[in-house]
């Protein structure tokens, strides 16, 4: 069983124990590999605020409660304990009071009279006598978070000071995980292309969101207006290895890792938002053809293709044709 030693420590120590948690936060989602990465983060956590065991979960919401729970991490608890939870989730107190306070932690005593009987008794089968609980809501993926601490002595209850903290440190897990999952399903920067600025995200091979970045959320609403997750706003296939998408006003690349896709989206540059034919007519007069053999190879008049210069000239926001070479061949 863990000492507990935090309350004996000044404002000062708490603060300055606080920042090194999050600094190694930062490393271990940079640095760790995904297998790897929860169970460092939990002995990171530990420095902080003291437990014996904790559970570490996402999963999807789309009904206002936890539907899909789609990553599940015990530290020091059996890996039997979900089952055994499953049993008497419906009556699991703890679910109640965070969704009631989302982003505000609460403890639960096991000889508080207001837990329910079906809770104290896993706490009793699998020696807890304390809970400190967290859940964050994820916009950006709809995904709710949650960190439960266990305590195993009566005599010390999770503190105030320790609630705060949980509070605190909580957004800084979602994002140090959410970071370290996407770094792990692939080498990001491989499938870069010079120049442009993707938002990336992971799913499932079902198209459901398992972690996004903040900036997905704005360019899939520039596409879908509507679109609030978990479940990505276009259909996938778990068999295809990699597909894209382009829509009116962004590009995806969606790469099958081992398991799950990663999600690359980007802003369509200017040259992509042409059409067929704009980019048709462009490229041709950028190799420096005339407006009649441009016409003649297209088989449209050169009335018509000078219309099409003009309207290419206003979508790129060029007005000379030095410029819009330049933007053929740096596909800007």
């Amino acid at each position: 069983m863990i000492k507990i030693h935090q309350e004996a420590l000044t404002e000062t120590d708490v603060l300055n124990t606080f920042s090194d948690t999050l600094l190694e936060l930062y490393r271990l989602a940079r640095e760790e590999p995904l297998e790897r990465f929860h169970q460092t983060m939990m002995e990171c956590v530990q420095n902080l605020i003291p437990f014996d065991a904790a559970w570490w979960g996402r999963s999807a919401v789309t009904t206002g409660r936890p539907d899909y729970q789609h990553s599940t991490y015990f530290y020091r608890l059996p890996g039997e304990y979900f089952e055994s939870w499953k049993k008497i989730r419906n009556c699991d107190t703890t679910i109640q009071r965070v969704f009631d306070h989302p982003g505000k932690a609460v403890h639960l005593d096991m000889q508080d009279p207001g837990v329910s009987d079906e809770l104290k008794s896993l706490a009793g089968e699998y020696g807890y006598e304390h809970i400190g609980c967290v859940m964050l809501f994820e916009d950006v993926a709809s995904n709710n978070n949650h960190l439960s601490l266990y305590r195993g002595d009566k005599s010390h209850p999770f503190s105030q000071r320790e609630l705060a903290l949980m509070e605190a440190l909580m957004p800084h897990m979602v994002s140090a995980a959410v970071n370290n999952n996407i770094r792990n399903v692939n080498v990001v920067s491989m499938n870069y292309a010079a120049g442009q600025q993707y938002s990336l995200a992971v799913s499932n091979t079902q198209g459901l969101l398992h972690s996004a970045e903040p900036g997905l959320i704005s360019l899939f609403n520039l596409e879908w207006p509507q679109w609030r997750g978990p479940k990505l706003p276009f259909e996938i296939d778990g068999s295809e290895f990699n597909k894209t998408f382009s829509g009116k006003h962004i590009h995806v690349d969606i790469n099958l890792g081992d398991k799950n896709y990663l999600i690359m989206a980007r802003l369509l540059s200017a040259i992509e938002c042409l059409t067929d034919r704009e980019m048709d007519v462009a490229r041709q007069f950028a190799e420096g053809k005339t407006y009649s053999k441009i016409a003649d190879d297209i088989g449209i008049s050169p009335h018509t293709v000078r219309y099409y210069i003009r309207s290419i000239y206003n979508k790129l926001n060029v007005n000379n044709k030095a410029d819009l070479v330049r933007m053929i061949h740096t596909g800007s």
